[in-house]
């Protein structure tokens, strides 16, 4: 992909082409209100600008991809007349507006969602936490040590994990969500069973993370509008990697269009978009370069306008094959704080202390770094 001018020929869109716009060179805090004001920046997400960005085009398999400034990209568009364009706009607005508070969390800082899972068998710690007393006690640990969310699940999602009914789920979390709901902690659901859906939310979770994006059963959308509760959807469809997986930034932007779709989806099911999360779905029918370069193109997906969500916690064992997923805390860490960093709401974790610590720091950083600026 060339570093040059954004292709000045806007009748691409017109003929069925589509236009994504990447945000790169994301600051923070004061750096962000500077350089909105300076002209260098544009909105991101309400607290946060970028200064340059790529503009992306794609028509049936061709895609374009042109790196530019943000001053470059504004005249771009009065050039071409794109200032009037109002698929650009809506995509610019989407961009630049702060998030809704979601189960009433706002997002002035990011959020850390706590694992609980209920389960023998899955991928990090499966078996810990099996009995209601155990996960319990361990959500209210998540809680204290600096989750704003706590996500119960009770099946894996791992590849060939054993697949259960969702009476098993229920009894394995149900009792999880309503004990820790009635001392005030915010719960989520990890469930793509909308019989799970009901119950779960009829016992106080007030989010559905589901890693179908709503898609298991056909009422899956109605039944999660019908709980009125926040809803995440998750990227876990093969986005044939095989047959493209050469181009770069190809396998997130088919994640895009795959999300973009699912929220016009729960939309047209009566879900509020204020009321949509969505999740990239790293790990899933992904090979490990495609999460990485997911990883890469996060700022891609402001775009949809909704608060992002990244699950990367102790996937990643590339620098230490072999090795138990609990000694990948480093890596998650690191990927948690890339994620901040490209304006991210939501981070999910297995260790919650270590992150809030991390992004602790990382706010401290950003904090003093915008006292400097003048």
């Amino acid at each position: 992909m060339g570093v040059t001018r954004p292709n000045k020929d806007p009748l691409s869109l017109d003929s069925g082409g589509h236009l994504y716009v990447r945000p790169l060179g994301i600051v923070h805090g004061q750096a962000a209100k500077v350089a909105i004001n300076a002209g260098r920046g544009l909105p991101l997400a309400g607290l946060a600008a970028f200064t340059s960005c790529q503009v992306i085009t794609r028509y049936k398999e061709v895609v374009q991809a042109d790196e530019v400034t943000v001053e470059e990209f504004v005249r771009w568009q009065r050039e071409t007349g794109l200032e009037s364009d109002s698929k650009l706009q809506q995509l610019l607005v989407r961009l630049g507006r702060a998030r809704a508070a979601i189960a009433g969390a706002s997002f002035f800082k990011p959020v850390i969602t706590g694992i609980v899972n209920v389960t023998p068998d899955s991928f990090s710690d499966g078996g810990e936490y099996a009995t209601a007393d155990q996960a319990i006690a361990h959500g209210r640990g998540l809680f204290r040590a600096g989750a704003g969310f706590i996500d119960v699940g009770g099946e894996s999602t791992r590849p060939g994990a054993e697949c259960v009914s969702a009476e098993v789920e229920q009894k394995r979390v149900i009792p999880v969500i309503r004990a820790l709901a009635a001392e005030g902690i915010p719960t989520s659901i990890d469930t793509y069973h909308p019989e799970t859906m009901l119950a779960a939310a009829a016992n106080g979770a007030s989010i559905i993370n589901d890693v179908s994006a709503l898609t298991h059963c056909v009422n899956s959308a109605n039944v999660a509008a019908a709980t009125d509760t926040t809803v995440i959807l998750v990227h876990s469809q093969n986005s044939n990697v095989a047959e493209h997986g050469s181009m770069y930034g190809r396998v997130a932007i088919d994640i895009y269009d795959y999300l973009a779709q699912r929220i016009s989806a729960a939309c047209a099911s009566g879900i509020s978009c204020n009321r949509i999360v969505v999740d990239p779905g790293l790990g899933f029918a992904k090979t490990s370069n495609n999460n990485f370069q997911v990883l890469d193109w996060l700022g891609l997906y402001h775009g949809l306008g909704c608060p992002i969500m990244v699950g990367a916690s102790r996937k990643f064992g590339r620098l230490a094959p072999g090795a138990s997923p609990r000694t990948r805390l480093a890596g998650s860490v690191a990927t948690a704080l890339h994620a901040v960093d490209q304006g991210v709401q939501l981070i999910r974790v297995h260790d919650v202390a270590e992150t809030a610590q991390a992004l602790g720091v990382w706010r401290a950083i950003r904090e003093t770094a915008s006292q400097s600026v003048i």
